[in-house]
């Protein structure tokens, strides 16, 4: 796999040069594709459902064999946290205060230094995908410990505050927030929507997401005052437990898990 730099150093062979044009087609820096991939968004429901089925009908199945060694890991720390109480809580502040300092901390420098090699390359897409592929890992791993123990830190400090509680809320709604914000944004987006798709610079991507995440804060606590439920949380409970189960509270408590 050639990277930016060595495609464009003196001397480099035709072969090599046509792999790297290759890879760059093929991972969306061509601006021919780009076009393309901007004007297929910008069209009909049905061209952009057509697109997938064509060409991307086994893509979840590869990101899901993609991730697998870093969501089996992450999974087993889990597990291992959960059973020696870190996940629940059961450590002290300062072990906490030092898990984020030192895994937090190492991670971030390990994705620094991956996003620097990422910025001196010009955002190559061969190299930001080899980047992202391997050499991401480590920081993404130690990073994630670092977050899980700041969070703890975070909840045990403000568990009453109102800002919090609608947090925790969107969370018990995780679901339904997930495929909304989906939905909301594809209709946004693409063309059988607003059609803002290749429109909106990357500053002002923020503006949706910070919108998005408003959404969900205003809505979720109110609705599981209630509900037991989020809509599709209980639509999946319901298909997992083969019968439909309790969804407005009048009073009643949750069931059991």
């Amino acid at each position: 796999m050639y990277s930016q730099y060595e495609a464009n150093q003196p001397g480099v062979s035709v072969s090599a040069l046509k792999e790297y044009r290759a890879l760059q087609k093929d991972m969306g820096g061509d601006p021919a594709e780009i076009a393309s991939d901007i004007a297929l968004h910008r069209g009909s429901y049905t061209q952009i459902v057509q697109h997938k089925i064509d060409d991307q009908l086994f893509d979840p199945l590869i990101g899901l064999l993609g991730a697998l060694f870093e969501t089996l890991p992450l999974m087993l720390i889990g597990m291992g946290m959960a059973q020696n109480g870190f996940i629940t809580g059961q450590g002290t502040a300062g072990q906490y205060r030092k898990w984020t300092f030192w895994a937090g901390g190492g991670g971030l420098l390990l994705t620094g230094i991956c996003a620097y090699i990422n910025y001196r390359s010009g955002f190559d897409p061969v190299t930001v995908m080899a980047v992202e592929m391997a050499a991401t890992q480590p920081g993404r791993i130690l990073m994630t410990i670092g977050y899980a123990a700041l969070l703890i830190l975070i909840v045990r400090r403000f568990a009453h505050s109102g800002l919090l509680q609608r947090i925790m809320a969107a969370g018990r709604a995780a679901f339904t927030n997930y495929l909304g914000t989906s939905i909301l944004m594809t209709t946004l987006f693409y063309g059988y929507g607003l059609g803002l798709y290749g429109h909106i610079g990357r500053a002002q991507l923020y503006l949706f997401v910070l919108a998005a995440w408003a959404v969900m804060l205003f809505w979720s606590k109110p609705w599981l005052v209630h509900f037991h439920y989020g809509p599709l949380e209980w639509l999946w409970r319901s298909l997992a437990r083969g019968r439909l189960q309790p969804f407005g509270r009048n009073g009643a408590p949750p069931p059991p898990d």
